[in-house]
């Protein structure tokens, strides 16, 4: 998305005092992408009129960001700068108001009525990657994959459409107690089971893991690339046999999803388009991790680098979006 050129900031910055410290990284991170933006702790200086410089920044950014918190929604100011935005946009259509959730709490009123980018829980490279969609999506205005969706048909879509509810459980495919795989069609079956009961059972928590140790080791092994340290060495193969267990989950999942009869399922269709993203991106990273080779000139190993962090990134990101779909898939854990 390019800056808009007949505005004098592309974005307002819109929050409480409370959540100001996510306001001006939210701001920087914008700023980083090529934009300007309005906040009030970099903009609204000591001697200038607030009001006066509000409604200025109202009028000359083409769009706003709201740093959305239950302390935001009781301010008065926050209000009267949302409401202001929406009321010239209150269609959606150009995409005007752009809600941060940042805390836990549900929106309510016309706020519920605007999807929202969801930063609550995430590291701060989810983080960013959900900025640069929001920021892509506002512009573009539809969230088009760059890779094609699975094919979602099959021999079972041709025959008949699946129920949308859970049968009831065949008495007689239970054997001890416990459910046979093949009429279980529910993934709450695979986490309740857990990891100790079952090599085949799906453990999120395992994944989960899995993510956290390779965004450790793949962010050090850029930093110690960048600072040609003895560990580069080592850490490049904690990442790469990182990657391979995670593949490897991810191949298992696919997997349980077929055995579970959910592989057409609606219900699982983002968890699978993901999944089926994370072959490109796998590859896009192992190809910039192959790039970072030693004895490079310096400026080739910074354009190497950079090149490796936007891969990491992007990597991390899909990974975490897989984890938080799976659990959305799957109900907590809990007694049987």
């Amino acid at each position: 998305m390019g800056r808009s050129e007949d505005r004098q900031c592309d974005f307002f910055v819109s929050y409480t005092k409370t959540d100001e410290a996510w306001a001006v990284w939210i701001a920087w991170i914008v700023e980083e992408m090529g934009f300007q933006t309005m906040v009030q702790a970099w903009d609204f200086r000591p001697g200038t009129n607030w009001i006066q410089k509000m409604d200025a920044g109202l009028q000359s950014c083409a769009r706003m960001i709201a740093v959305l918190s239950p302390d935001y929604l009781k301010s008065v100011y926050g209000a009267a700068e949302w409401q202001t935005v929406w009321a010239q946009d209150a269609q959606g259509t150009d995409r005007k108001l752009l809600p941060v959730r940042v805390r836990d709490f549900k929106p309510s009123g016309l706020l519920a009525t605007v999807v929202y980018t969801d930063l609550l829980g995430t590291d701060e490279t989810t983080a960013r990657s959900l900025l640069e969609e929001m920021l892509d999506g506002a512009s573009a205005g539809r969230a088009k994959p760059d890779v094609q969706p699975p094919f979602p048909g099959g021999q079972q879509s041709r025959d008949r459409p699946r129920f949308p509810g859970a049968p009831p459980l065949d008495q007689d495919a239970v054997v001890d107690g416990e459910a046979t795989v093949d009429n279980v069609t529910d993934l709450s079956y695979f986490r309740r089971r857990g990891s100790e009961d079952s090599a085949d059972a799906l453990d999120v928590e395992l994944f989960r893991r899995l993510i956290t140790e390779f965004s450790e080791s793949a962010e050090l092994v850029g930093t110690s690339y960048a600072a040609d340290t003895p560990e580069y060495s080592w850490t490049r193969l904690d990442v790469e046999r990182q990657l391979t267990q995670s593949n490897s989950y991810l191949e298992r999942t696919s997997q349980y999803l077929l055995h579970a009869g959910m592989s057409d399922d609606l219900a699982t269709f983002t968890l699978r388009h993901f999944i089926h993203l994370s072959a490109s991106t796998t590859s896009a990273f192992s190809r910039a991790l192959d790039a970072l080779e030693a004895g490079q000139r310096p400026s080739r190993r910074h354009r190497l680098l950079d090149e490796y962090e936007a891969a990491r990134q992007s990597l991390e990101a899909l990974l975490w979006r897989i984890h938080d779909e799976l659990m959305t898939v799957q109900p907590p854990s809990g007694p049987r």
